[in-house]
């Protein structure tokens, strides 16, 4: 009897199964590493100057209560640009290209807050554009807010911000 084409084909089968092993487990450590990277460029981008000078203007507009009429065209697009890179990370975070879990854990106390103080901004380009301008930071910002409550956590602030100036 001869048993050598019965054992080349089991040799066969065993190779192919290390090799599909081998490839799902290239594409789950991929698929990790894309989404710490993603992950990792957001947090870069939501911490440019630009970026947080815009969110502090956010704070210090609901703080002062001033029109946003009022605010100069730097003001304005510093504010805008910080609502629309946290409408990115809400593009990111509904399509699951970031995990929710991290995403809530990093960013749910900033992200409702901002969105909190900013709803004299949000409002007026609601009122603008005839549409919400941003419709995945809203749904990040009610999953953000559910979490803050879930979890327990405050959303007062330990200080003031600075003063809205010019």
């Amino acid at each position: 009897m001869d048993h050598e084409p019965v054992h080349a084909a089991n040799l066969s089968v065993v190779i192919s199964a290390a090799a599909l092993g081998i490839s799902l487990s290239t594409f789950v450590i991929s698929r990790y590493r894309d989404r710490r990277d993603l992950l990792l460029k957001v947090l870069d981008r939501l911490t440019t100057p630009d970026q947080q000078a815009g969110r502090r203007l956010i704070h210090q507009l609901a703080d002062a209560s001033p029109n946003v009429d009022d605010l100069t065209s730097e003001q304005y697009t510093l504010i805008n640009n910080a609502f629309a890179v946290l409408n990115i990370l809400g593009i990111y975070y509904r399509r699951r290209y970031l995990r929710r879990k991290d995403v809530l854990a990093l960013f749910a106390l900033n992200v409702a807050r901002v969105y909190s103080d900013g709803q004299a901004f949000l409002s007026h380009r609601r009122s603008f554009a005839g549409v919400t301008p941003w419709p995945e930071l809203d749904g990040l910002a009610e999953d953000a807010t559910a979490y803050i409550q879930r979890h327990g956590l405050g959303q007062e602030r330990t200080s003031s911000p600075a003063p809205l100036g010019p």
